[in-house]
C-alpha cells in the first residue's frame, strides 16, 4: 500500500502545511482503512521538488517513488527520489524485462509501474500475465513489494565487506553470490571469502 495523495493534485502548485495536508492526510486515511502503517509515497503526476522529498521524509515515509522512469536495472540509493524502472504502457515492456533477465549486473531491479485502470484500457493483462509467469519460472528472482526492496537494500548497506569476510550487521537475510552458488548471510553472521 502506498500514498498517492489525498486529492492528486499537481504538487508544484502546493507549498508548505497545504503540502502536508495533502500528503499526510492521504497517509494517515489509508493507515486507518488498511490497520497498518503505510510507509511508500507513489508521486502524482510528474512534478518533483526538494520540497515534496522532505515532506514525504518528514510524513515518515521510507521512500518517494517519482512518476519519472530511469529504465535502468540498477537500484535506487536515493529513496525519496526514485526513479523506477518502467512504466506499463510504454512501448518496450517486453523487451525490457528480457533486459532484465539476462543483464549482466550482480544486483538488478525491474520494477514495472502504472495505473490498474490502464491494464483493461490498454489491453495489457495477457502482456502481463506473461511477464509474471516467465519471471515467476526463474529461481534468481526475489519478487517484492517496493517496501520491501527499500528494506533489503538498507540492509545491504550495513554489510561490512573485508578482503577476506562479509559480517551481516543488519537484522536482515542477505543474499550473496559466491562462484556460481547463491549463499545466504543470516543477521549479525561473519561468513569467509
Amino acid at each position: 500500500i502506498a500514498s498517492h495523495t489525498r486529492t492528486h493534485p499537481y504538487l508544484d502548485q502546493l507549498h508548505g502545511e497545504d503540502l502536508r495536508r495533502e500528503i499526510m492526510g492521504d497517509k494517515q486515511a489509508l493507515e486507518a482503512l488498511f490497520g497498518v502503517e503505510v510507509a511508500g509515497f507513489a508521486v502524482p503526476f510528474d512534478y518533483y521538488s526538494p520540497e515534496i522529498a522532505d515532506c514525504a521524509r518528514e510524513c515518515g515515509f521510507a521512500y518517494a517513488r517519482m512518476s519519472e522512469f530511469s529504465h535502468s536495472y540498477t537500484p535506487c540509493r536515493n529513496w525519496h527520489y526514485w526513479k523506477t524502472g518502467f512504466y506499463h504502457i510504454e512501448p518496450g515492456l517486453t523487451e525490457f524485462v528480457e533486459g532484465f533477465l539476462h543483464t549482466p549486473e550482480e544486483l538488478a531491479v525491474c520494477q514495472i509501474v502504472g495505473h490498474s485502470y490502464d491494464l483493461d484500457a490498454e489491453n495489457l493483462w495477457g502482456t502481463l500475465e506473461r511477464i509474471m509467469e516467465q519471471v515467476s519460472r526463474d529461481p534468481r528472482i526475489w519478487s517484492c513489494t517496493n517496501l520491501e526492496l527499500v528494506g533489503y537494500l538498507k540492509a545491504m548497506e550495513q554489510a561490512v565487506i573485508r578482503a577476506d569476510e562479509v559480517y551481516n550487521g543488519s537484522e536482515t537475510q542477505l543474499w550473496f553470490r559466491m562462484g556460481e552458488d547463491a549463499v545466504v548471510l543470516n543477521p549479525g553472521e561473519t561468513m569467509n571469502l
